[in-house]
C-alpha cells in the first residue's frame, strides 16, 4: 500500500476523550480499506501488520486491532466493492 512519504502517523489517540465507538472504528474501517484493495491474504497480513504497529504506537489495545484485522480477514474482497442496497418503504 502505498504512503507519501511525507505521511505520519496522524491516527486518533486511543487515550483521547472520544467516544468509544469511534475508536473501536478506526482500526476496523482501516482493515476494511486494506481489504478492499488486497484480494490475496499473504498480502493484506503483511501490510496490516503495518497498521497494526502505527495504531499500537497510538495507544490502541493488542486485541482491538485483533477482533478488528479477524473481522476484516474474514470478509471477501469482491462484496466490499458493492454499494448496499437500500431498503425501500412501501
Amino acid at each position: 500500500m502505498y504512503q507519501k512519504p511525507t505521511s505520519t502517523n496522524s491516527y486518533l489517540c486511543f487515550l483521547s476523550y472520544h467516544p468509544s465507538y469511534v475508536k473501536r472504528a478506526i482500526p476496523y474501517g482501516q482493515y476494511i480499506r486494506l481489504r478492499r484493495i488486497n484480494n490475496r491474504d499473504d498480502l493484506f497480513i503483511t501490510q496490516a501488520k503495518d497498521i497494526t504497529e502505527r495504531l499500537r504506537k497510538r495507544s490502541y489495545p493488542q486485541h482491538l486491532l485483533k477482533q478488528a484485522m479477524e473481522r476484516a480477514l474474514k470478509m471477501i474482497p469482491e462484496q466490499l466493492l458493492c454499494k448496499p442496497c437500500k431498503k425501500r418503504k412501501n
